[in-house]
Order: C-alpha cells, then sequence, then structure tokens
C-alpha cells in the first residue's frame, strides 16, 4: 500500500394526514355547545379549535363555516370517541394533507442515484481507464488521460452548479495529480527511500489547497485525539498482519540497508508522515467524505476501495490491485468507525514500514515469511 518503487504509488416523506375523522355528537347543539376549550360559541355545536363560531355548527379547524355539522379532522374533540355522527366522512370540505419532505444528507432513491451517475461515474470511470492503461504499458495513453481527466475536472465547476459536486471534483482531480506526480520521479533519480519525499512533500499542497477551499470540519478531516493510544498500540500488529498479506501478494525489496535504529526510525517518518499520511488525506478525509455526502456510505467505500486498489496498477499483478484494494476498505471502515485521522495514517505508515524494511529484511536473513 505506497507507491510502486520505480511506477506509480499506491495508496495511495412524512406525510401528516388527518388521523382519521369523528363523528359529530348525536346530542343537540344546545347540549354541546360548551364543549370547546378556548373556544367563543353561541348556541353552536362545532367543535374547532381556536375557532370563533356563530349559527354553525363543526367545521375545518381555522376555517369558518355555515350550515354543516360534524368537526375538523385530525383534531381532538371534547367528546368521547364514537359518539359523534357529522356530515364529514373521511377528508372533505377540500381539505388536503400536509406533505412534509425530510431530508437524510445523501440521495437515497433511485433517481436521485441517476441524477450522480454522470458527473460521478465519467471522472472515476477516466481514473480507472487510465490506471488499466498503466497496468497493460501503455503508459503515453495513461498520462494523456490522466492530464485530460484534471482539465475536465477543473472546468466542470463552469457548468455544474451543486457544490456536493464540485468538491467531489476536486477531490478526485487529486488522484491523477498523484499519479502523475509520482511518474516523473524515475526520471530524474533511481528509486530510493527519499523518492517519496520529493513525491509526497509536492502532493501536500494541492491537498492543502482542496481542503481549505472545501473547509471541512476537524470531524470531517478526523483530526481528533481520542483514544490517540489505543489506536497506536492497535496499528502496529495490525500493520503487521497488512504488510505480511501484501509481501506474499508482490515479494518487494527492502529500501533501508539494514534495521539499525537510524534506517528503521528513518523509514518510519518518511512512511507515516509523508506516505501515509497524505494518502490517507485524499483517500480518507477527503475523497470518501465527499462520496458519502453525495452516493452514501457504502458506495463511498466501495469507490474509494476500488480506486485505491486501482492506484497499485504499476506494480504490474492484479493480485496487488485487489489485495491493496481489499486493504484499502478495511480501512476506509476503520475510518468511518473511528473518525481518527492520525489512527488510519500511522496504520497505514506501518504497513509499508513492514512491507519495505522489516519483513524483507528478515525473509532474507532468515528465511521467514
Amino acid at each position: 500500500m505506497s507507491p510502486e518503487t520505480s511506477t506509480p504509488p499506491g495508496k495511495l416523506k412524512e406525510t401528516s394526514k388527518g388521523s382519521g375523522t369523528s363523528k359529530g355528537s348525536g346530542r343537540s347543539p344546545g347540549e354541546r355547545s360548551g364543549e370547546n376549550a378556548g373556544v367563543n360559541t353561541g348556541g353552536n355545536s362545532g367543535e374547532k379549535t381556536g375557532v370563533k363560531t356563530g349559527g354553525n355548527s363543526g367545521g375545518k379547524a381555522g376555517v369558518k363555516t355555515r350550515g354543516n355539522s360534524g368537526e375538523k379532522t385530525g383534531a381532538k374533540s371534547g367528546t368521547k370517541p364514537g359518539t359523534n355522527q357529522g356530515g364529514m366522512q373521511g377528508m372533505n370540505s377540500g381539505l388536503k394533507p400536509v406533505v412534509r419532505t425530510v431530508k437524510s444528507g445523501r440521495p437515497a432513491a433511485a433517481g436521485e442515484l441517476q441524477k450522480y451517475a454522470l458527473p460521478v461515474g465519467l471522472p472515476v470511470l477516466a481514473i480507472a481507464l487510465a490506471e488499466f492503461l498503466i497496468f497493460s504499458g501503455n503508459m503515453g495513453a495513461a498520462v494523456w488521460l490522466h492530464i485530460g481527466t484534471i482539465t475536465a475536472l477543473a472546468l466542470s465547476s463552469m457548468f455544474i452548479r451543486e457544490q456536493e459536486i464540485i468538491r467531489l471534483h476536486q477531490a478526485l482531480m487529486l488522484l491523477p495529480i498523484l499519479r502523475l506526480v509520482n511518474l516523473s520521479m524515475p526520471i530524474f533519480f533511481d528509486t530510493t527511500l527519499y523518492t517519496f519525499i520529493f513525491i509526497y512533500g509536492p502532493l501536500a499542497f494541492p491537498v492543502a489547497i482542496v481542503a481549505w477551499h472545501q473547509r471541512p470540519s476537524l470531524g470531517e478531516i478526523g483530526i481528533t485525539g481520542e483514544k490517540l493510544g489505543h489506536y497506536m498500540l492497535l496499528s502496529v500488529p495490525l500493520g503487521f498482519l497488512l504488510g505480511l498479506g501484501e509481501y506474499a501478494t508482490i515479494r518487494t525489496g527492502y529500501l533501508i540497508p539494514d534495521l539499525s535504529f537510524k534506517n528503521l526510525l528513518m523509514l518510519t517518518i518518511v512512511m507515516v508522515f509523508f506516505v501515509g499520511l497524505v494518502e490517507e488525506v485524499i483517500f480518507r478525509s477527503i475523497l470518501q467524505t465527499q462520496l458519502e455526502k453525495v452516493l452514501g456510505i457504502k458506495e463511498a467505500l466501495i469507490i474509494t476501495s476500488v480506486l485505491f486498489g486501482l492506484m497499485h496498477s504499476g506494480y504490474g499483478t492484479p493480485y496487488e490491485i485487489f489485495y491493496t484494494g481489499f486493504v484499502g476498505l478495511i480501512m476506509g471502515i476503520a475510518f468511518l468507525r473511528t473518525r481518527s485521522l492520525p489512527f488510519i495514517a500511522v496504520l497505514h505508515g506501518f504497513v509499508n514500514v513492514f512491507l519495505f524494511g522489516i519483513i524483507p529484511h528478515l525473509h532474507e536473513a532468515y528465511g521467514l515469511f
């Protein structure tokens, strides 16, 4: 779950109706004239709330009626149920039910999902296609497709007015940028541990610009110190297990010459504060959060995990894409449950520490794993 060593990095309605109708009382108007609390009546039998009647019987709440018997729909009557008679059965007098639409914060209906299929699906498919081109070795076409995707997403705000879609497009732009920056590095020097500093250091600037423009809350980003000690302890064994699974998938080499404290410390700093932090801000704090707002939680987890796996296409094996997609799903669920960016960034970093440092050396020295 980190960038490939010589190719791109990886991880990278509620309806308010009448409650039924009660029937007017069988008693005479004179006997029923005093049954309305807070109602000024004059020899009337109406049971209206807060309505002044005169020579009338019954009617709708807040409506002056003439010559009608019965009472308003959906209001409490002063008489016992089942003892009233009236001319109003069901919903009469033209009273329309009040319909209130409760907005859940994300589209749930199939029609709403279709509405977002084009503005969300097209850029996701373009990014996926570019990564498949990298996987197949067609690097030139992949680069041009990523450049075209960035340009289209940057210009989309001229035609789209919904702020949620604009923010999602800004988040998606970060993936082609990540890939293009990563692809440019081998041109200048051989891949080493310090390559990741030159890749993820510059990437922090567009990430910061997107975050500044969108102004997410600290909770959305995942900046919290809650249970930080527990999460740090959990990240080490979990990082080892996930790193071991990835090592069994791609058999990486090591990025440090030995397991000295100095080299391990440098590897940990680079993988946690550069690779892990930047990629998790991109994929979890920004992209997954925006997808949740537009499509929903399940869809956000699936799309983010698939893209996370595809961004490892440079390793040249479908097993790595599937495995890192699975790891991306685990991290996405962990972020959803904890909303802790420190936990996810450190977990991601330790996966890479084991994958590119500790496990390869133990395998070479002792034949382990």
